[in-house]
């Protein structure tokens, strides 16, 4: 019976995204909203039904096989408790996007719907795949409704650009990811992964180490470019500040996710020899100086939506030193802080959205004085700079903190030091830009008409609050979810 879920849970977006074309256009919201909000309670069901106790992955579902007589392909769907994480996040942020573009998007609606549809469909069927290939597929087709979604609802006239910037930039580095593909089909004859797992982790496949080298280091390139980490981070700030609110949270949110889940997924999983002998000092310096990097770029930005951006991108960096500390609390919190950073991140992008489209501007020298005008959008915009910061008592300090207790184990210990320098610049930007938007002198010919948020507003934003401080106060349900992959890979 779960079985069926799965495959509903898999088809549902596409059914729905096909049935747009019949149903008239005031209709559309609300068949994307309703389901959005299936899938949702179709993931908390298997949630509920899911046994953190069994370490292989549950509810598998496997579509027909197909093979000829130069290749053989699997396509089977299924559920460990990394994946399953990362799809309850889908599930509950799109109906939030759907809710708040009800609203706001008023241009070509229906083909908006499908577009964000395909994007969770193909999420969904990513994070679910159990079948290298079809991981591949659906990690590639996201560009296509994602590239749509920035280059005609974008906010301004750079959008084809920044939508260009995003194709080629991921599109490029996974052709990585396809060679890497061509050579293990070559040696394996398939590929399915736990076929994979079983000839990479236990040796049976003897590769050259040369050669598993090469093929870690072509899987990175394609999953570090998602990430993004410097020096392939250049679209992502080009791509917030053009796409539209939704696309900006669902950018932030679950596309940024793809690269940490294959990481961990398919390198720690895949390739322990090759990640534990030869790179982890490499990947540790690479993190260090994005996250270093990106907080200085933060610094300088003069747009909100950038420096959202760039902060991003930082605690995106940091995920990378949490997993390559190969230790238990480094990858624990690696993983929740990529959960907080879904719910925070996109609570933010829909604030600045939410600012943008009173106001049509988002430069900061604009701004000045508006916590005595809006209150009610004051106080959500600094509980989330607060989260955003790794205040105690919400999920980004417990991942932060289990990050950096992880690295205290790992032989650099000189990057515990030099990572704490980003934590200082968060700091000193987040503490800056939320003292010269909401202090200091009204500009009258902007504020004075602005009004402070709508109940569908304060509705998203409190949604999105309620996990990052329940899980903040009492993360076990999340911890607990992530445990069989963590005894996968280090046990």
């Amino acid at each position: 019976m779960l079985a069926e879920f799965t495959l509903l849970l898999l088809m549902l977006p596409l059914l729905a995204a096909a049935s747009l074309i019949i149903f008239p256009a005031d209709l559309s919201w609300k068949i994307g909203l309703g389901t959005s909000l299936i899938l949702f309670w179709l993931s908390l069901g298997l949630w509920w039904c899911f046994d953190p106790t069994f370490l292989m992955p549950e509810f598998l579902y496997g579509f027909p096989h197909f093979s000829t007589q130069f290749f053989s392909l699997t396509f089977l769907f299924g559920f460990d408790g990394l994946s399953l994480s990362f799809v309850l996040l889908t599930t509950f942020i799109f109906p939030l996007c759907f809710y708040y573009g009800l609203y706001t998007v008023h241009f070509q609606v229906k083909k908006f719907i499908v577009c964000c549809l395909l994007i969770e469909m193909c999420l969904l069927w990513a994070f679910s795949s159990l079948s290298l290939f079809m991981f591949y597929v659906t990690f590639e087709s996201l560009l296509v409704p994602m590239f749509l979604l920035i280059g005609v609802w974008g906010s301004r006239s750079r959008k084809i650009q920044a939508a260009y910037f995003l194709i080629l930039y991921t599109l490029f580095f996974s052709f990585f990811m396809l060679y890497a593909l061509i050579f293990l089909y070559l040696w394996v004859g398939n590929y399915d992964f736990f076929i994979l797992h079983d000839f990479l982790h236990y040796r049976i496949l003897q590769l050259h180490p040369v050669k598993e080298q090469f093929l870690w280091f072509f899987f990175f390139l394609a999953f570090i470019a998602k990430f993004p980490i410097f020096p392939f981070h250049i679209w992502l700030p080009e791509a917030h500040a053009e796409a539209p609110t939704i696309g900006s949270v669902i950018l932030a949110a679950l596309l940024l996710k793809l690269g940490g889940y294959g990481v961990v997924k398919f390198l720690l999983l895949g390739f322990p020899f090759a990640t534990s002998s030869y790179f982890i000092s490499f990947c540790l310096t690479l993190g260090l100086i994005s996250t270093t990097y990106s907080s200085f770029l933060a610094i300088r930005q003069v747009d909100l939506k950038k420096i959202i951006a760039y902060s991003s991108i930082a605690h995106m960096s940091l995920t990378l030193l949490g997993i390559f500390s190969l230790s238990t609390a480094g990858l624990a919190g690696a993983l929740v802080l990529m959960i907080a950073h879904g719910f925070v991140s996109a609570a933010l992008f829909f604030l600045v959205g939410m600012l943008y489209q009173r106001t049509g501007t988002r430069l900061l020298k604009y701004y000045g004085g508006l916590a005595s005008i809006c209150p009610l959008f004051t106080f959500f915009f600094f509980l989330f700079s607060c989260a955003n910061l790794g205040f105690p008592g919400t999920l980004n300090f417990l991942g932060e903190f289990l990050i950096f207790v992880g690295l205290t184990a790992s032989p650099a210990l000189y990057i515990v030091f030099l990572s704490s320098l980003p934590f200082v610049l968060t700091l000193l930007y987040t503490v800056w830009i939320f003292n010269r938007t909401f202090f200091g002198t009204i500009p009258p010919y902007i504020f004075r008409p602005l009004a402070d948020l709508h109940y569908f507003e304060v509705f998203i934003l409190s949604s999105l609050l309620v996990p990052t401080i329940i899980f903040g106060f009492y993360p076990q349900p999340v911890l607990t979810l992530l445990q069989p992959i963590l005894d996968s890979i280090l046990l």
